[in-house]
């Protein structure tokens, strides 16, 4: 019987920095962790590209 072995990305990229005290960043965090937990890596890298999206946004907020 064939049996197909899961890839692994050979360069992965680390976490993405959150904001302290951000109530967005520790929402995805929960859910990236809650992720990796039943082995979701789908949703976890999902949390991953929405954190560095909502940290270029602290990023604006910080330059305003």
């Amino acid at each position: 019987m064939w049996q197909q072995v899961p890839q692994r990305d050979p360069f992965p990229r680390a976490d993405a920095v959150t904001v302290a005290g951000c109530a967005d960043c520790s929402e995805l965090i929960a859910l990236r962790s809650a992720a990796r937990k039943i082995l979701d890596a789908s949703t976890a890298t999902d949390c991953n590209i929405r954190i560095r999206l909502h940290s270029e946004e602290h990023g604006r907020k910080a330059q305003a």
